[in-house]
C-alpha cells in the first residue's frame, strides 16, 4: 500500500493494485488507440483526401483525452471515474508529441516513432516499478489519539 496525501491533509492508502489496473487500462488504450490512427492510414492511404482532412483538423484525440481526465476528476467520487481517467490519460499519452506541438515545440516528428514509442512504455514502465517499490516498502500509519509516552 502506498500512503498518499489528498488535498485536506488526511493520508489515503492506494492499493498497489489499484494502481497497477489502473496502469493497465492506460496501456490497453495507448495500443487500441495506435492500432485505430496506424489503420485509418492503411484503411484510407497515406495520401488521401480524407487522411489529409484527419491530420489538418484542429480536433486532435489528445484533446478528447484531456476532456476524459477532467471528467473524470469531476467525477472523482464515482466508481467508474478511476476508468475514465485512466482512458482519458491513455488517449492523451498516444499524442503527447502532438499536444507538445500545440504549445509551440517542434515535435510533430516524434509521433508515432521508435522513440515515442519507447518515452510512452518507459513512463508508464517507470510508474509501474516505482509504485511496486513503494506499495513494498511503505509501513502502515497507526493512528492514535493516545498521548505519547514521556520518559
Amino acid at each position: 500500500m502506498t500512503i498518499v496525501k489528498i488535498a485536506t491533509g488526511i493520508p489515503k492508502i492506494i492499493k498497489f493494485k489499484e494502481i497497477s489496473s489502473f496502469l493497465l487500462v492506460v496501456l490497453i488504450t495507448i495500443v487500441l488507440t495506435r492500432l485505430w490512427t496506424i489503420s485509418l492510414f492503411y484503411t484510407f492511404g497515406t495520401d488521401s483526401e480524407i487522411i489529409k482532412r484527419i491530420v489538418n483538423d484542429r480536433w486532435h484525440h489528445y484533446q478528447v483525452g484531456l476532456i476524459l481526465l477532467s471528467l473524470g476528476y469531476l467525477l472523482r467520487s464515482m466508481h467508474k471515474s478511476k476508468l475514465i481517467s485512466a482512458i482519458g490519460l491513455g488517449i492523451f499519452l498516444e499524442e503527447w508529441p502532438v499536444f507538445l506541438n500545440d504549445l509551440g515545440l517542434n515535435t510533430n516528428g516524434l509521433y508515432h516513432t521508435k522513440l515515442d514509442f519507447i518515452l510512452v512504455f518507459g513512463f508508464i514502465g517507470i510508474l509501474y516499478v516505482l509504485f511496486s517499490v513503494l506499495s513494498n516498502h511503505q509501513k502502515p500509519l497507526v493512528f492514535s489519539r493516545e498521548k505519547p509516552l514521556q520518559h
